[in-house]
């Protein structure tokens, strides 16, 4: 897909929904620099259960890039609660309507940000 000029795109706007247990922290400013080039970020989350210390090395990143942080704790053992969560709010942000009124969210970018993301843990 060939990337529009930057100023052609200023009027879509981008969502960034990262799954928080499964990418990695380091490349976050990298995700934000890709979105940018499809339109305007207008939503910036992380979703995890973040009441787990593995997930501790999101909260500078996220803090200094914006981000909100969602919790998405598991209530059920083995169930993919970060996921479903992220996927319900894609769903539902891909269906509002921008305060302008001149259509849906245009673009988001999850599952670009899924492939630059790819998990370096273990």
């Amino acid at each position: 897909m060939k990337k529009k000029p930057i100023k052609e795109n200023l009027l879509l706007k981008v969502a960034i929904l990262v799954d928080g247990d499964n990418a990695s922290s380091a490349k976050l400013g990298q995700m934000v620099d890709l979105a940018s080039h499809y339109g305007a970020i207008a939503v910036k989350r992380i979703y995890g259960d973040w009441t787990r210390t593995s997930l501790s090395h999101w909260k500078e990143p996220a803090g200094e890039l914006s981000f909100r942080l969602i919790e998405a704790m598991p209530y059920v053992k083995g169930k993919n609660t970060t996921d479903i969560a992220l996927i319900i709010d894609a769903m539902v942000k891909s269906t509002e309507t921008k305060a302008s009124r001149k259509g849906p969210l245009s673009d988001l970018c999850w599952p670009i940000c899924s492939c630059i993301m790819p998990s370096t843990s273990g």
